[in-house]
């Protein structure tokens, strides 16, 4: 008899079929947090591209970089989450009857975990106590059904909850109040429109000063406007009108 014959091993637990399924390791890769923190986003998301950049190697990566922690987590919002809930089964999303995670044959329930969505795509709502702990988004190959639901889903949700999503693989933030930036990354689509950096002191009246020439100079009017501590990006369109 071997040594170690008598050990037994934990028997293996399949995927329940009515569950959605995500592997450990996307676990937060697309989350949304509290807008407060979209300035140590946009600087984290720039350090990972650079380490990816410097690291890469064929189809993978010589290293891995360990992000930091968010600055201003949701846990500390004490978010009531029978709101967003409700805003969720509002657009249309039906709440899943079970979430589960693992790594190869590991499997386990996520018992503190409510879903929205389907097979394809889940808005997931971590819970601590009463109140939220996190939101994130899983998503697989989307049809057009799905592509409309999760859009509505992430619109809903912005309207309860002044929160950013970041992508942090993309490297990408995109502001929940603006509908057309939800509907344009959900659809994984570029937009087309030219983008204008201007570098100021660090005196925010400068930035407002540039708006407001801008405006009345030239005729442009901004769309959205999303402001950080350190950072201000308003979009805007202009079009140059012929003499």
């Amino acid at each position: 008899m071997s040594l170690f014959g008598f050990i037994k091993r934990k028997k293996k637990k399949s995927i329940d079929k009515d569950a959605f399924y995500y592997h450990e390791d996307f676990y937060l890769q697309i989350e949304i947090i509290p807008r407060e923190n979209f300035d140590f986003a946009s600087s984290e998301s720039k350090k990972i591209t650079e380490f990816g950049e410097s690291h890469k190697e064929g189809l993978g990566f010589t290293d891995i970089y360990e992000r930091k922690d968010n600055k201003y987590k949701t846990i500390d919002k004490k978010v009531n989450p029978s709101p967003i809930f409700n805003a969720l089964e509002s657009a249309g999303l039906e709440r899943i009857k079970k979430i589960q995670t693992g790594y190869s044959t590991h499997i386990e329930d996520c018992n503190s975990t409510i879903g929205y969505g389907n097979k394809n795509f889940a808005i997931l709502i971590d819970l601590e106590s009463e109140y939220v702990k996190d939101i994130y988004l899983m998503q697989y190959q989307l049809n057009d059904n799905d592509l409309e639901l999760l859009s509505s889903g992430l619109i809903a949700i912005g309207k309860e909850l002044d929160f950013i999503i970041v992508d942090w693989e993309l490297s990408k933030i995109i502001d929940l109040k603006s509908s057309a930036q939800v509907i344009s990354y959900v659809r994984g689509e570029e937009t087309n429109e030219s983008q204008i950096q201007i570098n100021l002191s660090n005196d925010s009246n400068d930035f407002n000063k540039i708006a407001t020439i801008l405006t009345d100079k030239v005729g442009i009017r901004f769309s959205e406007q999303l402001n950080g501590l350190d950072q201000k990006y308003w979009d805007f369109e202009w079009k140059r009108q012929s003499n």
